[in-house]
């Protein structure tokens, strides 16, 4: 009987396992794979040059594409594209272009290196849940990753959101082993995972603050100044060899588009020092002849901090607009998240001392950072939505876990919390494999999410995949698609033509394929319904 939930924590990791590879085979690329991740990740392994889509940093790039090394594929360094840094066009040529027939096997790599990281997400749930309720609760905490739409959509693609949520939770376990235990190697395995995470996602940054604010609370100040230098100095020199000891100006050795990345600059200084000319003008000339340590990091970390103060065109419920609103990411995670885990949280949060452990650590550990992420979200202007709030889930999974201590001597809350569980898996596995547009009931009862939010919410132009396979099953030779997305559609065998703008306004008897991120390109397209969906993101109305 001791053996049984350890058994269950291994079958709920390979189950966990299974679905993604199921899930990278099932979608196409979506928006920034191809065009900002994977192929900028090689150019930095072969070149060391890192001109291209700063915009993320080098770690989690390259690490998705070295195994690209071994099948060696084709890199022209001849190109405009290159010289100008257009990371999109210069992607599409290499992908689909100079290594078409390697294409698919280029992204399986990438996406199963990803997928290894979410697999040790669950991991750090199982031995921290572990080590504070005992082997039930890890199963418990297991129970609800292994179901977690979000989670499992992310870890199947080639991007670095599930990287940065891997190092941020190693961080905030060896975090709370070191209040715990008081040992040094926990607390240099809380200095060199929270470091990584910095070289992984600029998002990362957000947290720092939080975690050392629990050792100023929990240690005092002098504890909080000792480790505030010690993560300071541990995050710069593991950034700094993730970019090569990188040594140059800021925007020298053939940066592009200079003038542009002055703009970030700008607007930076203009922020911190309003109205002084020669504070941005000392700046400016700073970056173009001082040579410094990673550069690139830099002026990557600039161009975000400028784009989340810069109002940006997202849709947010129910129209296309350039004002930030401060409840945008509060309404994505209670629709993305499944709706029995979310009980579980209130739950949780109201029988908040039955599963407290003698030190508590684990409270301010945990919720103190998720307050921080979701206080950050207020003032941005990006609504990239759910995927900016992953770091913090696997914490919340370990937070659920506890849980399990009120089933340990009560029928009534076993009977609860197996019922929360099984709800979880039955409302989860319908949305299989098709998690990137995966909303719970309560989005249901409003009209549907699509209605609320998009982008790598619903339609990241995942969907064409799915919509060979529909026009191949029904016998669809040709189709008018409004499709977004980076790939061109042919490459999986679409034959498909774009709308006129007579079709736009009245449609005529012929197959429409509309991405859900551009139903108000169409009309017509949300008062008739659907024929059908492909991977929840690309609406098919076949009006013949």
């Amino acid at each position: 009987m001791e053996f049984l939930p350890r058994n269950l924590a291994m079958g709920l990791l390979f189950i966990f396992f299974v679905q993604g590879v199921v899930l990278i085979q099932s979608t196409s690329p979506t928006a920034d794979e191809v065009s900002f991740n994977v192929v900028n990740g090689y150019t930095y392994l072969k070149t060391r040059d890192y001109r291209m889509s700063p915009a993320n940093p080098a770690l989690l790039r390259e690490w998705m594409t070295w195994p690209w090394l071994w099948l060696n594929p084709r890199l022209d360094l001849n190109k405009a594209s290159w010289k100008e840094a257009d990371s999109v066009s210069f992607a599409k040529e290499f992908f689909y272009r100079d290594n078409g027939s390697k294409a698919e096997t280029l992204l399986f790599i990438s996406r199963f290196m990803i997928l290894l990281l979410g697999l040790g997400i669950g991991g750090i749930i199982y031995f921290w849940a572990k080590q504070l309720y005992g082997e039930w609760g890890a199963v418990l905490g297991l129970c609800f990753y292994a179901f977690c739409p979000n989670l499992l959509a992310h870890s199947a693609l080639a991007t670095t959101d599930i990287g940065v949520t891997f190092f941020c939770t190693m961080a905030a376990f060896f975090l709370w082993r070191r209040l715990e235990y008081s040992k040094p190697m926990d607390q240099w395995g809380f200095f060199l995972a929270f470091a990584f995470a910095c070289a992984a996602k600029f998002n990362a940054l957000l947290l720092g603050p939080a975690f050392l604010l629990v050792l100023w609370i929990k240690k005092g100040f002098w504890e909080f100044l000792k480790s505030s230098c010690y993560l300071l100095v541990s995050s710069f020199f593991v950034v700094w060899a993730s970019y090569g000891f990188e040594w140059k100006p800021v925007l020298g050795g053939g940066v592009p588009r200079i003038s542009e990345k002055l703009g970030y600059l700008s607007a930076i200084s203009d922020f911190l020092f309003p109205h002084q000319e020669s504070v941005r003008n000392a700046l400016e000339k700073f970056a173009l002849q001082t040579s410094i340590p990673m550069p690139s990091y830099l002026l990557g970390l600039a161009g975000i901090l400028r784009s989340h103060r810069t109002p940006y065109l997202h849709y947010a419920f129910g129209h296309w607009t350039m004002e930030t609103q401060w409840y945008y990411y509060l309404f994505c995670f209670a629709v993305k998240v499944t709706l029995p885990f979310l009980i579980l949280l209130i739950l949780r949060a109201v029988y908040f001392k039955k599963s407290r452990v003698s030190s508590g650590h684990e409270n301010l550990v945990i919720l103190l950072p998720a307050a921080a992420v979701f206080l950050a979200t207020w003032g941005d202007s990006t609504a990239v939505g759910m995927r900016y709030l992953l770091p913090i889930l696997p914490m919340l999974f370990v937070w659920v876990s506890g849980a399990a201590q009120w089933a340990a001597n009560s029928r009534p809350w076993r009977r609860l919390l197996f019922f929360l569980v099984a709800a979880n898996i039955l409302t989860t596995l319908p949305a299989f494999p098709h998690y990137i547009s995966y909303f719970n009931p309560l989005a249901q009862t409003i009209g549907g999410g699509y209605r609320y939010v998009r982008g790598s919410d619903v339609d990241w132009g995942q969907g064409l995949k799915s919509l060979k396979q529909y026009m191949t099953r029904h016998g669809i030779e040709k189709i008018s698609l409004e499709y977004f997305g980076p790939t061109d559609p042919s490459f999986y065998g679409i034959d498909s033509e774009p709308f006129s703008e007579e079709e736009k306004a009245s449609p005529q008897k012929k197959v429409y394929a509309v991405s859900v991120f551009y139903l108000e390109h169409v009309r017509w397209a949300d008062r008739i319904k659907p024929t059908a969906t492909a991977a929840g993101s690309i609406r098919i109305y076949d009006l013949r």
